[in-house]
């Protein structure tokens, strides 16, 4: 018996996709527009004189280079609509795509990064979490500081240390922002269980900018994916301007509670 092996799509290739739909739409609201047939865009081409295309209707030059694309079966059934349902259920997906690869910065690494007085003990922390991910104590790991004292930095570097120390393990880097975003596309897309269940196979999550996550919903959503990630020990990492007592308010109680579980280091602008 022969097995076959599924391929998940990549977001690259899911990206050509809706792209490729909405071209296909286009060309056909091009045609439609000035009244032009698919047998009149065919024999320019044939004939290669797309040109008089754009100057004898008006067509976009794009137009014939999409319906060249294009199957002539496509063409004959004027699959417009097919394409609209392409496009309604790609977006969502594409917007909340998380890729089998880290989003981390290879860049930024512990050898990159400059050791001062302002973060050496975050540094030290943060050395800690690398050989033992999920240890409670440390764990989730919170650093605080202003923009530019390098928290990003320090958090990429954990990522990408685990990555080397920790081969088995899958780390995923994401911002509030973007958790924010992904999430808002799930729900809009009805695939919110999907949406947890991805983080559900994360070993180590670093969720960079924790300001930015606002909105009951995502903040909800985010409770639930942590405290599922504390309960089995995987490692939380994450970042913010703000102390917790200055976010009260901003962020849901039970988050700060489980915030403090773990432990939080500050760190200030470094010092040349």
């Amino acid at each position: 018996m022969v097995k076959f092996k599924m391929e998940i799509p990549t977001e690259e290739c899911l990206q050509r996709c809706l792209q490729t739909a909405k071209n296909n739409i286009a060309a056909y609201d091009d045609l439609k527009t000035h009244n032009v047939g698919f047998d009149v865009v065919i024999k320019a081409i044939r004939s290669d004189n797309v040109k008089t295309l754009w100057d004898q209707y008006g067509l976009k030059t794009k137009t014939a280079v999409t319906v060249l694309d294009m199957f002539i079966r496509d063409l004959a059934e004027d699959r417009r609509s097919y394409y609209e349902k392409v496009v309604e259920h790609l977006t969502p997906i594409v917007a909340m795509h998380i890729k089998d690869s880290p989003l981390l910065n290879p860049h930024l690494t512990f050898d990159t990064y400059h050791e001062t007085e302002a973060n050496s003990v975050a540094m030290q922390v943060a050395k800690e979490v690398i050989y033992s991910p999920g240890r409670r104590d440390i764990n989730p790991l919170l650093l605080i500081g202003d923009f530019g004292c390098g928290k990003t930095h320090l958090v990429n570097a954990i990522g990408n240390a685990i990555n080397k120390e920790h081969p088995e393990m899958t780390v995923f880097y994401v911002t509030g922002d973007e958790f924010k975003r992904r999430y808002m596309g799930a729900v809009k897309s009805n695939r919110l269980t999907e949406f947890k269940d991805k983080y559900d196979k994360v070993d180590v999550l670093i969720l960079d900018n924790l300001q930015d996550l606002v909105g009951p919903g995502t903040q909800n959503c985010f409770f639930h994916v942590m405290d599922q990630m504390y309960q089995k020990d995987k490692q939380i990492v994450l970042t913010c301007n703000k102390g917790l007592d200055d976010m009260k308010g901003l962020l849901e109680e039970r988050i700060i509670e489980h915030l403090r579980w773990g432990i939080t280091k500050a760190i200030s602008k470094t010092d040349d």
